[in-house]
């Protein structure tokens, strides 16, 4: 890429866990002497607002998915959000479009927003999802040709995942499908963080929240009932939204949010970790070599319930479900209030 470019970066609002990842890549971009202007909506829109202050914004459409409560009811509201989804990702394409001519953007980025991309300048789209992990052989399939429909509409798609299968991250996720004929390439994972050496240990464990609501929140409302059980233990808990919770334990440190560097110094000093299986958090754990995970997939979610699957019992990380999740059994005895 040449200097004098101007790249229009538009980010998924699910979770945080596109903005968090595409934070180093926007960065590396401006060191390069690019202008670069982002775009997204909700959480991950007030992240990049935070992170990069100086930047234009343009705020886009908001897909505002929603899980069920259940697994089985996350699939089917998921179903029925479809027709919605593709009434937002044809604004989102129109929107783009419109930006490209009056911006005079000469390239877009798109991390997991289907239709930002341009016909007019070459477009960029990023995923680690070559070949959805959805569940049945035949679903998979399906759900394999739909996305290489919208990644065919890209002039290239970057894969944030080691291009050799041995040391993939993302395991079949990431492998090229038949279907796929944009331009494939692997460019290492992606993350906010750096290795850490543990510091003397403040928090018995901490908590990473992300991902679309009510999950999000029930996975919260666990979490808190089981900390303020364990009073002898103290826990820090990142939110990943604004607000606080109802239940506030005295042993639990709150962040509604927390840039890479205060989170990287609260990880050092936890004994354990606890996340989703979301690829974004997934490559920060790789990042900061953490070696004691907990990963909780989201109930429904077909692509976290493989990654989880794929990633148990490496690298020291384990899995739970979040129905089976119990906090106790992961935490060594210990006598006497912490607070």
């Amino acid at each position: 890429m040449s200097k004098g470019e101007k790249i229009l970066f538009c980010v998924l609002n699910w979770g945080l866990g596109h903005a968090t990842r595409s934070e180093p890549l926007i960065r590396r971009l401006l060191s390069e002497g690019k202008e670069v202007h982002l775009a997204s909506d909700g959480n991950a829109l007030l992240y990049l607002r935070e992170r990069f202050p100086d930047l234009v914004f343009y705020e886009y459409p908001s897909y505002n998915i929603r899980y069920g409560r259940s697994g089985t009811g996350t699939v089917l509201k998921l179903a029925l959000q479809m027709l919605p989804a593709l009434r937002v990702q044809k604004l989102e394409q129109q929107l783009t479009e419109a930006l490209c001519k009056q911006q005079g953007f000469t390239h877009v980025y798109s991390d997991g927003r289907f239709g930002a991309f341009s016909r007019r300048v070459p477009s960029v789209y990023i995923t680690h999802q070559l070949c959805p992990g959805t569940g049945s052989s035949f679903v998979n399939s399906l759900a394999a040709r739909m996305h290489a429909r919208i990644m065919n509409r890209f002039t290239e798609v970057w894969v944030p995942d080691h291009a050799e299968e041995a040391q993939s991250l993302a395991g079949a996720l990431s492998r090229p499908n038949r279907w796929l004929r944009s331009t494939v390439i692997y460019i290492g994972p992606l993350s906010r963080f750096e290795s850490i050496e543990t510091q003397p240990l403040v928090y018995d464990a901490l908590a990473v929240l992300s991902g679309p609501e009510p999950q999000r929140s029930l996975l919260e409302e666990k979490l808190l009932q089981q900390m303020a059980a364990l009073p002898q233990y103290s826990f820090c808990l990142l939110r990943g939204v604004k607000g606080l919770p109802a239940l506030q334990p005295a042993n639990v440190y709150l962040y509604e949010m927390a840039g890479p560097e205060e989170l990287q110094k609260v990880a050092a000093r936890s004994a354990l970790f606890i996340c989703r299986s979301g690829y974004s958090g997934i490559m920060d754990l790789h990042a900061m070599g953490i070696r004691k995970a907990v990963l909780v997939p989201t109930p429904g979610q077909g692509e976290q319930m493989y990654l989880a699957r794929y990633l148990d019992g490496k690298k020291g990380w384990q899995v739970r479900t979040q129905e089976e999740f119990s906090l106790r059994s992961l935490l060594p005895e210990k006598d006497g209030r912490t607070f």
